[in-house]
């Protein structure tokens, strides 16, 4: 783990409750080969020595198998190992497991022969029913349509030339579905093979919270090897490819989502072999457990900072995340720069823009163009993001300072445009050509603005008058039916995003706060973002479930997980 992602780690650990670890291992004899107090206690000793968890070691023999109420309701992350005595935990054993994954108050950590661990395999079978819900939802079009799931024989590995699982065979009438077989996920692989030689692990998304800290490629120095197709369901993210001698691979980090809760498998791992002495496998451990962690429901909506203090200038704005989740912010270091910082925290200067131009808001399109409002020079500035060219892409000597920017899904852009000392603002649009057309002149200090999911409605915040209102975006780009979505007692506004289902997250100047609104206007979060200055916030993070805010106090940026993607990340994907 580099030190400067591991100060920023302690210092939120610092501030936040221990993560409670509970790790559940059999203790099969043969263990003892490689681990002299067997594989979860050597798991469990290296987590007690690690700050900010609070560890616990159980066992297949303990009362109620280690897994009863009073184990589960005091764990936050479940870590398992299993193998020869996988039979012995029934289904019945495991649904307090299963319910609390989904419930958003446990996440689970399955580790090499525990992929057929029964609390697995139950995950998997969740996972399963959910896919299918999604894949053949009961509808007007399908009102009757019958599930039929179909459960493996046994623990038996699936032959090289088979089907994989889980797999679905839809029957219909006229067009209609009426009957889905559903063959319930193996939840194993055709191929395994216990010759102890090494493998090497590939991360594949090195700026994901499990893969902090590791090279991009790493050595596992004696282990068994496990060959694709693995019958599970389509993971959510693979973290890690593991290749070995024989030209095997195996998707070896893989994260699924079940209900409001999280499902992790990790391969290496197996009981004659001291995998969990080796420092990657270790860090891979712990990164998940926090990660997991902070993951659950009652963890979201916690700020820590990203960077460190005074990082920035005071004119700390406008950031933005690109497609590889690099995080984009003007005045890094010096007036005129924007600069850009990993997930992880590390920064550096992107571009120093051009004469006496200062950023604000800063947007991306669908080709990777950057669109920077350049208040003091009247400009929306547009940023080659593999040349770094900069261009004048649009000017306009009417605006008194363009200050943020929306772009709707054609790429039309629209930027507010605020008088601070008149207390008065416009609105501008920016077509596709760069041509400038001014939308409203009578307005407040107009200053975060933003676009909805569906490029139906524009919404702008004035901040002395502590307004947002919404407009209709007409077919030619024009705005009608202006409304009150809601007025503020106290404090101001800056920028203001969206999330994918709609709803407003916007920087409450002042209080240091960042609210989030329906798109009815319905105040559902407010968030503590830890400075009293928020000057504007954007989305990112492997899921788009990061929300990073510029914070003026302490020239910095600021970090919480939420529920929903953003809109510009969902954009992104596609």
């Amino acid at each position: 783990m580099n030190p400067f992602f591991f100060l920023l780690l302690s210092a939120l650990i610092a501030s936040a409750a221990d993560v409670r670890v509970v790790v559940w291992d059999e203790q099969q004899p043969r263990q003892k080969q490689a681990y002299e107090n067997f594989l979860g206690n050597a798991i469990a000793g290296h987590l007690k020595m690690r700050p900010g968890l609070k560890v616990r070691s159980v066992k297949m023999d303990d009362p109620n198998k280690g897994i009863g109420a009073e184990v589960l309701d005091n764990c936050d992350v479940l870590i398992w190992w299993g193998h020869v005595r996988q039979a012995q935990i029934k289904p019945a054993d495991c649904k307090p497991i299963i319910d609390r994954i989904k419930a958003g108050k446990l996440s689970f950590i399955s580790l090499h022969s525990a992929h057929w661990a029964t609390p697995f395999m139950e995950a998997m079978n969740e996972r399963t029913k959910q896919d299918v819900a999604k894949l053949f939802p009961r509808n007007k079009q399908s009102p009757n349509v019958k599930i039929e799931y179909i459960a493996p024989a046994g623990r038996i590995p699936p032959a090289r030339n088979s089907m994989v699982t889980p797999a679905y065979l839809a029957l219909q009438r006229r067009g209609v579905v009426t009957t889905v077989r559903v063959d319930l996920p193996n939840c194993c692989f055709p191929g395994y093979r216990g010759d102890g030689k090494p493998s090497t692990m590939l991360t594949l998304l090195p700026e994901h919270p499990i893969a902090q800290g590791l090279p991009k490629t790493w050595t596992i120095k004696s282990t068994e090897m496990y060959d694709e197709p693995f019958h599970v369901p389509e993971p959510d993210q693979v973290v890690f490819k593991e290749t070995f001698a024989g030209g095997e691979w195996f998707r070896s980090g893989s994260v699924w989502n079940l209900g409001k809760g999280k499902v992790f498998y990790f391969r290496p791992g197996h009981e004659t072999y001291p995998v969990y002495k080796e420092k990657h496998p270790l860090l891979v451990i712990e990164n998940a457990v926090r990660w997991l962690a902070s993951e659950l429901p009652k963890n979201l909506y916690q700020s820590s900072p990203l960077t460190l203090a005074n990082s920035f200038t005071a004119g700390i704005e406008g950031p933005v995340c690109d497609q590889a989740g690099n995080i984009f912010a003007v005045n890094y270091k010096n007036q005129q720069t924007i600069g850009r910082t990993t997930p992880s925290g590390q920064s550096e200067v992107f571009v120093t823009l051009p004469n006496k131009s200062v950023g604000n808001g800063i947007r991306f399109d669908v080709s990777g163009a950057m669109y920077v409002a350049d208040y003091t020079e009247h400009n929306v500035l547009r940023i080659d993001p593999v040349t770094r060219k900069i261009s004048v892409f649009a000017h306009e000597p009417k605006m008194n300072q363009p200050n943020d920017l929306a772009i709707a899904p054609s790429g039309m852009l629209y930027a507010s445009d605020p008088n601070w000392s008149a207390k008065t603002g416009q609105l501008w649009r920016i077509d596709l050509e760069g041509k400038v057309t001014r939308l409203a002149s009578n307005m407040g200090t107009t200053n975060g603005i933003e676009v909805s999911p569906d490029g139906k409605k524009l919404y702008v915040n004035e901040s002395a008058q502590r307004n947002v209102w919404v407009f209709d975006i007409q077919p030619d780009g024009s705005l009608a039916n202006k409304s009150l979505l809601k007025q503020f007692p106290d404090h101001g506004f800056d920028g203001m995003r969206c999330d994918a289902k709609g709803n407003l997250y916007i920087t409450r100047y002042g209080k240091g706060t960042v609210v989030v609104l329906s798109p009815t206007g319905v105040i559902l979060h407010e968030i503590d973002v830890l400075g009293a200055r928020p000057s504007n916030l954007c989305f990112g993070g492997p899921d788009g479930r990061t929300v990073y805010v510029t914070e003026v106090e302490h020239r910095r940026l600021v970090q919480f997980r939420v529920e929903t993607p953003g809109l510009s990340w969902v954009r992104w994907q596609r």
